[in-house]
């Protein structure tokens, strides 16, 4: 599988981590950035007393340090200087710890690795039993949760508040089950794919169903034809890197989208609405942008909304309320262009560019379905969900990366 001479310390924590990931996100998913700091760094000790050389992964930090020193520098004309500085440090932290813990992960023992295997399949499953009796029970969970906190009792018909667990399941589906399989063969992989497959189709978050299909979409494509997938992959995530923030503006917002697309959710309307505000103050700054994690503080932003809708088809009232731009464009592409500019888009562009073609040339089709399947789930929610500069979604990112390198590097003859 690799080079055992020197393996890494700290072996156990990374089991206990995959074991953790999927559950955590489910109960408590912020708790997800801790978890994933705190494993970096023990891989930075890991790959220091190991005798790793530098040089095997530095060079995928050259991007992502780029951004974030972009990102320092916007705080000249950002809106909230404070803010742009602090949020450069902070992903600069996790890039640093998450790149780390891809680097070592693949260096695992094939003992240690069947651990992580294990861990990580079992965690899905569980996060899946938990997430199929919140949708069958009604999200009677999600009213259990906030019960607890003390919060406002939960409204009848409101959306599940699991849907980041829900996320975070599509995106580690994929290595999880390559890794299952790997050990326990492909039915077992496959399995799993089917358990988080039915319970995801179950709930009610648009992104997890959407990345269920397009990953799944993805990785078969990977699987079957290695030399189209390189084209998807790079061209397809730099077209929308590129495009979105010039390309916005022109979306049609509500009242006028539910005349366009009648039968979309009325969630599906509010992002439009975000995305034609936000692709529009995008063009007043765009090649500087207004300033790393300034869309909290773009003018016109907090304006309230309150369009109300008779739906002909069984008279039901749909009223659409909130800001035009609440703390974020729900988009990682459009998020980019708006407050890094094209300077930004760029830099992103050629990250994913290099994450692509890396994707695309791992040589196993399955460890390159995967890997494909992966990154196609993670692009679909960021564009669909979340701020991309949340601490707990990039951890996410990061920790599924080193995943599928720890999966791509396993192979049947080094099995125990």
């Amino acid at each position: 599988m690799k080079n055992h001479e020197n393996p890494p310390e700290f072996p156990a924590a990374y089991a206990m981590a995959a074991f953790t990931c999927p559950i955590l996100a489910v109960v408590a998913p912020l708790g997800l950035a801790p978890m994933g700091l705190g494993l970096g760094i023990l891989a930075l000790v890991a790959a220091r007393r190991s005798g790793m050389k530098a040089g095997n992964w530095l060079g995928w930090l050259a991007v992502p340090a780029l951004v974030c020193l972009w990102g320092a520098i916007s705080a000249i004309w950002a809106a909230d200087p404070t803010r742009a500085l602090s949020t450069s440090v902070r992903l600069l932290a996790i890039s640093v710890t998450g790149l780390a813990t891809a680097a070592v992960l693949p260096r695992l023992t094939p003992r240690s690795t069947r651990a992580v295997a294990l861990g990580l399949a079992s965690s899905i499953v569980l996060a899946t039993v938990l997430l199929t009796v919140e949708y069958l029970s009604g999200n009677r969970l999600s009213a259990l949760v906030m019960e607890i906190r003390g919060h406002k009792p939960f409204p009848d018909g409101a959306k599940s508040q699991l849907s980041r667990g829900a996320t975070v399941v599509a995106v580690m589906l994929w290595p999880a089950a390559l890794l299952l399989a790997r050990f326990y063969g492909r039915r077992a992989g496959m399995a799993l794919i089917a358990v988080a497959a039915c319970s995801l189709l179950l709930g009610d978050s648009l992104a997890a169903r959407m990345a269920l299909i397009t990953s799944g979409a993805v990785a078969a494509t990977a699987f079957l034809h290695p030399a189209l997938i390189r084209s998807v992959l790079r061209w397809g995530l730099v077209a929308a890197t590129l495009a979105m923030p010039l390309g916005a503006q022109f979306l049609p917002s509500p009242p006028h989208s539910w005349e366009i697309f009648p039968d979309l959710p009325l969630s599906a309307h509010q992002r439009l609405g975000i995305w034609n505000f936000a692709g529009n103050r995008a063009t007043e700054h765009p090649l500087l942008g207004w300033g790393l994690d300034a869309s909290r503080a773009i003018p016109g932003g907090d304006e309230e909304l309150f369009i109300n809708r008779m739906a002909s088809a069984n008279n039901i009232m749909w009223t659409l309320t909130g800001q035009r731009l609440p703390l974020h464009p729900h988009n990682a592409f459009l998020q980019w262009g708006l407050e890094l500019g094209l300077v930004g888009s760029a830099l992103m562009a050629a990250f994913l560019w290099q994450l692509g073609g890396r994707t695309a040339c791992i040589p196993a089709p399955g460890a390159r379905a995967a890997a494909a399947g992966a990154l196609a789930a993670a692009a679909t929610i960021s564009a669909v969900s979340y701020g991309f500069w949340q601490s707990w979604w990039l951890v996410t990112l990061w920790l599924t990366a080193a995943l599928c390198a720890l999966a791509a590097r396993v192979k049947a003859e080094d099995l125990p």
